[in-house]
């Protein structure tokens, strides 16, 4: 009768875990000084120039280029506090650890959908991050908002209630999200199922294919 979406994936709720989870230990939102044409400059430290290329792991080793390098062993050479942060930053860039943040990431999020803490171990940066799910349910404030949208929509659009939906069917990864299985709960009671949600979409596309039905994009 309808359908509806929005671009939203297990991969870009990764990439708001590192923002939320990991920024803050690599040194966003420390302050940089140093001297320019004899002149003392204090200011935040650069960070969103790093940003893109950090939580796509695919580009990370773009960073390595004298041009972020410089900025961050300046900021190293200062020796405070903050300094562990900026070499943590600089070992990520260097040796191309973007990865092993996302697969650390990836882990923690599965085990919040069976315990209510867990930890972001990261052991090539000597990193481990105290991780709840009451912190992943509010990293997806946002993502549940749109998320609700979508399903009003998709129902506004099918011209049907909430009670009118006999059976919802969840499916990927992020379906599996506490969070998320709640909404889907509160908007339909006791009619959403589980069924096998990494195989489905594959497993329903080849049953109708077997069928012979077809699917054509107008």
């Amino acid at each position: 009768l309808a359908t509806h979406g929005m671009a939203l994936g297990g991969d870009r709720i990764d990439q708001l875990i590192f923002e939320h989870m990991l920024f803050p230990e690599l040194g966003r939102g420390e302050r940089w000084i140093r001297e320019v044409d004899g002149r003392v400059i204090d200011t935040l430290f650069p960070f969103n120039e790093f940003e893109t290329s950090l939580i796509n792991w695919q580009t990370t080793f773009l960073l390595n280029q004298n041009q972020w390098r410089a900025m961050v062993v300046d900021r190293i050479s200062a020796g405070d506090a903050a300094a562990e942060k900026f070499q943590r930053l600089l070992d990520l860039i260097t040796f191309n650890y973007s990865y092993n943040c996302i697969q650390a990431i990836r882990r923690a999020k599965v085990e919040l959908s069976t315990a209510t803490q867990t930890v972001i171990d990261i052991p090539e940066l000597n990193l481990t991050v105290p991780f709840s799910r009451a912190q992943l349910d509010a990293i997806l404030e946002p993502v549940l908002a749109r998320t609700r949208e979508c399903v009003q929509t998709v129902l506004a659009r099918a011209s049907r209630a909430p009670a009118q939906i006999d059976v919802v069917i969840r499916t990927g990864g992020t379906s599996e999200i506490v969070a998320v299985r709640e909404l889907l709960e509160s908007l339909f009671p006791q009619r959403v199922e589980g069924h096998d949600p990494f195989t489905s979409v594959a497993c329903g596309l080849a049953i109708a294919n077997f069928h012979g039905h077809h699917c054509r994009l107008d």
